[in-house]
């Protein structure tokens, strides 16, 4: 089981009856201010969650499918988003420094 726990509370968003987040389904879920630090996504399904504010900063998204998800205000520094689909993401003032995003698709809008 994996917590998904708010960043300055410590307050459980979401729980995962799984060993891994690699290929969680985590669709249309309110994960605003979620701690994902250094987590590892690979090929998870994500789209239109919200992750507003949400720290991503190092984790792996290799091949996620964040279509439609909220990044505003996250910060995805040093993120590996290799080959990930982010259609119709929403990044709005999202940290992306040192991000890698080659071969994602990023039909995003602002």
């Amino acid at each position: 089981m994996i917590d998904i726990r708010k960043r300055e509370t410590g307050k459980i968003l979401h729980s995962v009856s799984a060993e891994t987040l690699c290929r969680a389904r985590l669709v249309d879920i309110d994960l605003r201010d979620a701690d994902l630090a250094g987590a590892d996504l690979t090929d998870a399904a994500l789209d239109d969650a919200n992750l507003s504010y949400a720290d991503l900063s190092g984790a792996i998204l290799n091949g996620a499918d964040m279509s439609g998800i909220a990044f505003c205000a996250a910060n995805l520094s040093n993120a590996d988003l290799r080959d990930s689909f982010m259609d119709s993401t929403d990044l709005n003032f999202a940290n992306l420094t040192g991000a890698d995003l080659r071969g994602s698709s990023l039909a995003i809008h602002i």
